[in-house]
């Protein structure tokens, strides 16, 4: 039987008697990706602001630079969101971390948009912009076996003994979700302190792959006012970065 017992399906009622006003779910059982399914609504006119889509499966799910995000049927949080807030760019994903991480135990933040559970990648965010707004992409693990996912540096909730309860999760997150984007920007003090204390990344040495093939090196100092990563001088406002081991590590 192995995981597939935790595996029920989402209880898309049960969601949205939770949620709303604020939220609109959806639960659909399997597409290509749900970031694309909105964006569809969104340019059609057929969306709002506060529209969530979720799928029990996506066979082209999409990550940050384009990388796939595929898991089995029932095992995982995939859903995406549109917003019309106005919230800066970089600090979409960061305010959407933090509010996953004040819903799993134990978690850290990554930068930009990896959720972590002992320094193993959970999930990861997606923001995109569309007409009139943003589209947040989030994938997290949540029964996968370690067979199952797709890098050894990989994990899941049910791998650090957190709960499997996908509605239960679902809901959570999208209430801390609601609750920081409804307060931005008069809560941004808060949550820069809160992201700092949850972050993996601020006062790591790191490596940071920009875009055009550049590396740089040195300590994460802290965040920038607009949510870049702040290496040694340098702001970083999109990039791959990989935490450097010390030789005393």
């Amino acid at each position: 039987m192995g995981v597939e017992w935790h595996r029920s399906s989402l209880n898309e009622e049960i969601i949205n008697a939770s949620v709303a006003p604020y939220w609109r779910v959806r639960v659909i059982n399997e597409t290509s990706s749900t970031q694309n399914d909105l964006a569809n609504l969104v340019n059609s006119g057929n969306a709002q602001s506060g529209e969530v889509i979720i799928a029990e499966y996506q066979s082209a799910g999409r990550g940050r630079l384009d990388r796939n995000f595929v898991a089995p049927p029932k095992s995982s949080l995939l859903f995406s969101l549109y917003l019309q807030n106005e919230i800066e760019n970089n600090w979409l994903p960061l305010i959407a971390g933090l509010a996953i991480c004040k819903v799993i135990p134990n978690s850290q933040l990554k930068w930009p948009n990896d959720i972590q559970i002992n320094n193993k990648k959970c999930g990861g965010i997606l923001a995109e912009k569309v007409y009139g707004g943003v589209i947040v992409g989030i994938g997290l693990n949540v029964s996968q076996s370690q067979e199952e996912l797709p890098i050894p540096e990989a994990t899941s909730l049910i791998q650090n003994e957190l709960s499997a309860n996908r509605d239960e999760l679902l809901i959570s997150i999208l209430h801390e979700l609601g609750k920081l984007f409804r307060n931005w920007p008069a809560n941004k003090p808060e949550v820069f302190n809160e992201y700092l204390a949850k972050s993996s990344t601020i006062g790591k040495e790191v490596e940071v792959a920009l875009p055009n093939g550049e590396k740089i090196t040195g300590l994460a100092k802290t965040l920038s006012a607009k949510g870049e990563l702040v290496v040694g001088n340098t702001e970083v406002q999109v990039g791959d970065v990989r935490h450097l081991r010390l030789m005393n590590e």
